[in-house]
């Protein structure tokens, strides 16, 4: 945790913390999440995820980029999908932390939750 500066915590869920921080080596703002685990078993499971997390970035990466070359007078479909840019364990406290890329103004839920409260249908905003 020492290549981080927090700045602040930014959500709160079953499966941990997020915290907004900055990368000290390239200034980057970053969220990191920060997961206890109890045994090798979920630090697996852990490492997983990440790896899901990473196939399904990349997946849609290329799906956008082939859909955007195929047809150059339309836009593009809006995929956007968090990157996930590393992680690394302490062993000694036994937590596991996700770096993603930061996007501002809020979560997913906090999004459709609004969207909920416009009275906005889902399919009308894609």
């Amino acid at each position: 945790m020492s290549d981080f500066e927090k700045i602040k915590k930014i959500g709160k869920g079953a499966f941990g913390t997020v915290y907004q921080m900055k990368e000290i080596r390239s200034q980057r703002i970053v969220a990191v999440k920060e997961v206890d685990y109890d045994s090798d078993e979920e630090k697996q499971r852990f490492h997983k995820e990440v790896s899901v997390m990473r196939d399904v970035y990349h997946i849609l990466q290329q799906a956008s980029s082939s859909s955007s070359s195929q047809s150059s007078d339309s836009q593009p479909p809006f995929i956007h999908v968090v990157e996930p840019l590393g992680y690394f364990f302490n062993e000694d406290k036994d937590k596991a932390y996700l770096v993603l890329e930061y996007c501002e103004n809020g979560d997913l839920r906090q999004y459709i939750q609004s969207m909920k409260n416009f009275g906005t249908e889902i399919s009308e905003a894609v």
